[in-house]
């Protein structure tokens, strides 16, 4: 937008492609006592289906698969201390590629995107309306992930029983897939004003993601702490103004300005001038 101009609605954006009003009369059953939001996406449900349950059992199913062979391969306390150290790097690993996706689909496409329109559009639209994502049961919040996971476990498998795959690099992808399943549901954990005590004490050691580190990520123009697992990557690929350079980098090749451009015109300005790291908080332009 010009400079002054009021900054684009993610949620009016994704009304215009709709071609529908986004804020129309919600389902009059209540959840848990609250009235259901509105939905970004047209065709969407808070419904969990048994399809929904399929995929992320079948994801399940085969990482139990999965686990008993790698249980199978220790035969010493070194063994162990290798596929635990495996564990641990997957896990940062999943949060680091949480953070990544989460920005791609935060900043670029939108409901037309072919393939992954519809992912775009709700994460888009999360911004505007970010209690809906607790509506959402286990499966009907993550079952779009498990599309994905349910396919790479699954190869897994294969490679780990008839190719012989390392347990090392098995435990590594195993855990990353589910790590995505799981920083989905985190993230709707990191929404909800009331949490069962284990949640809180898991968010309160940084296990997952807290509701204090993801309330960074939802001030206007959502330009950092994008990871979603437990957020323990988002210092480093905040910090380090890695976010900043990737858009400098599609914009000088291709032209196309993130949406956290088009919401605050000095985080812009800065970025086109080289300025990656943060001096601080970006209020809305």
């Amino acid at each position: 937008p010009a400079p002054g101009a009021a900054p684009i609605s993610r949620l009016a954006a994704t009304r215009e492609v709709l071609g529908q009003d986004l804020e129309a009369e919600a389902p009059a059953k209540a959840k848990g006592g609250r009235a259901p939001p509105p939905l970004a996406v047209e065709g969407d449900s808070l419904q969990t289906t048994w399809w929904q349950q399929a995929l992320l059992g079948g994801v399940w199913a085969t990482t139990a698969v999965i686990a008993a062979g790698v249980v199978r391969s220790v035969t010493s306390p070194a063994d162990a201390a290798v596929l635990l150290a495996a564990l641990a790097y997957s896990v940062v690993f999943a949060d680091l590629f949480s953070g990544f996706f989460h920005w791609v689909v935060d900043n670029y496409g939108g409901l037309e995107t072919p393939i992954f329109g519809t992912v775009i559009a709700a994460f888009q639209g999360h911004h505007d309306m970010p209690q809906t994502i607790t509506f959402r049961g286990f499966a009907n919040n993550v079952y779009k992930i498990c599309y994905a996971a349910l396919p790479g476990v699954i190869a897994t498998a294969l490679a780990q029983y008839f190719l012989g795959l390392s347990p090392v690099v098995v435990i590594f992808l195993a855990t990353y897939f589910n790590g995505q399943i799981l920083a989905q549901e985190f993230h709707k954990y990191s929404h909800m004003s009331t949490v069962p005590p284990l949640v809180e004490r898991l968010q309160k050691w940084g296990v997952m993601l807290s509701k204090k580190e993801h309330a960074k990520h939802h001030a206007s123009p959502y330009q950092d702490r994008y990871s979603i697992l437990n957020g323990i990557t988002n210092p480093f690929l905040d910090g380090t103004g890695l976010w900043r350079r990737l858009e400098k980098f599609v914009y000088d090749r291709t032209g196309q300005e993130p949406n956290t451009w088009k919401l605050n015109d000095e985080l812009r300005e800065r970025t086109l001038r080289g300025e990656f790291r943060p001096p601080a908080r970006l209020s809305e332009a």
